[in-house]
């Protein structure tokens, strides 16, 4: 999966997961190889993603902007047209 998306032409991924690496993983190696090279937007904690089914769908966040902070919450929304 890691290797999908380094290769493709993302403008952001969203996971329904906590982080991309594992807790015991400190090294964040997973996080580091997806953005060493890349200025994607990283999604994590998504719910619902089993709503979304299998077509082509519109989707927004909308982050609260806070210098100098690495995450915060977001309201997540997705939409079919």
């Amino acid at each position: 999966m890691t290797f999908l998306i380094i290769q493709g032409n993302f403008k952001g991924i969203g996971f329904d997961v906590m982080g991309l690496d594992p807790l015991r993983d400190n090294n964040l190696n997973r996080h580091k190889a997806l953005f060493k090279d890349t200025d994607i937007v990283n999604i994590e904690n998504l719910t619902n993603l089993d709503q979304c089914g299998d077509e082509l769908f519109w989707f927004s966040c909308f982050p609260l902007k806070i210098e100098n902070c690495e995450g915060f919450s977001i309201r997540a929304i997705a939409w079919y047209e």
